[in-house]
């Protein structure tokens, strides 16, 4: 999984193979570890209402398997 680009004003994107992430779910937490969105997967994410900071990406697949990965929103 990549995610690009980061930092990111606007849209995130999320590189993945295939069908590695079909049916799965986007959480994005903050610093604080709450939850901010929690959406299903896709390609895009929009991340423009975000405030500017830190944030952690986790999809979590169908499966129950979790890909993490961090990003700055400015």
């Amino acid at each position: 999984m990549i995610i690009y680009p980061n930092p990111v004003s606007v849209v995130l994107y999320i590189s993945a193979k295939d069908d590695e992430f079909k049916n799965a779910e986007v959480e994005i937490t903050n610093y604080l570890g709450q939850t901010i969105l929690k959406l299903p997967f896709t390609n895009t994410t929009d991340v423009s209402k975000l405030a500017n900071g830190i944030y952690t990406l986790r999809i979590t697949t169908k499966e129950n398997q979790s890909f993490y990965s961090k990003f700055v929103k400015e």
